[in-house]
């Protein structure tokens, strides 16, 4: 299996954007998962928690590799990378797709939170009207 591995840590080494790879202890798995519910108590954006589902899908991974990447070129998935849900419905999320941002961004209800992150307000809850103060 080491042997595995170190085939798969080379191959993700020389991929583009990548500067570094390495194999996470347990030990770097439990660090991690500590500072993410750390975070998780903490509102996002003033808006709501996070929770990162993808960290905690990687951290119980048997093997779980961390890379460390230059944004810049780096090739991301075509699908997002990162969203915002409530509930099961998707409220923001990374677009990647040059044509479907310009879409996004005629739609005065989308708010960008960053270039390539949208928020879509019209599907954020809505706080309840008759709430006590």
């Amino acid at each position: 299996m080491i042997s595995k591995i170190k085939t798969i840590l080379d191959i993700l080494s020389h991929d583009e954007g990548v500067i570094t790879t390495r194999l996470l202890s347990s030990e770097d798995k439990y660090r991690i998962l500590k500072k993410e519910q750390e975070a998780e108590d903490r509102i996002l954006f003033g808006m709501c928690k996070s929770l990162n589902e993808g960290v905690r899908d990687a951290i119980d991974s048997e093997y779980t590799i961390a890379l460390i990447i230059d944004t810049s070129v780096f090739r991301y998935p075509h699908h997002p990378h990162m969203s915002i849900m409530w509930k099961d419905q998707i409220v923001g999320e990374q677009v990647n797709d040059d044509e479907k941002i310009k879409e996004l961004k005629k739609d005065r209800f989308n708010f960008f939170l960053w270039d390539t992150f949208v928020i879509y307000m019209k599907k954020l809850p809505k706080a309840p009207k008759d709430r006590d103060q």
